[in-house]
């Protein structure tokens, strides 16, 4: 699965418009883990996203599960779009190739 492909997947993988939804503390640190590892993977653990999205989106009150997974999911969009609009190169295979993302 490719870079785009996986941050689509966590993207879409928690529907938060559906307030009705419990999220389980299961579901929600296993999202939340999976979108850690590819941004410290594929930008390193010291790019704005990655810090952002570990400061953001932190799991501390079960009742805010719904409300860190939408801002946690604005912060992946905001990288996905930067990616497409080629702001931000990354090699699959690892760190990004550029350690902050390049002025337009």
């Amino acid at each position: 699965m490719t870079f785009k492909e996986r941050l689509e997947e966590l993207l879409n993988r928690i529907d938060v418009q559906d307030t009705r939804q419990d999220i389980s503390e299961r579901v929600f640190f296993k999202w939340r883990m999976q979108a850690q590892w590819l941004l410290a993977q594929h930008l390193g653990e010291y790019h704005p996203y990655t810090m952002e999205f570990e400061s953001t989106v932190k799991g501390e009150d079960k009742y805010a599960f719904l409300r860190e997974i939408a801002a946690g999911q604005g912060i992946l969009e905001a990288l996905l779009q930067d990616y497409e609009s080629r702001h931000i190169d990354i090699e699959e295979s690892g760190r990004a190739l550029d350690s902050e993302i390049r002025d337009s």
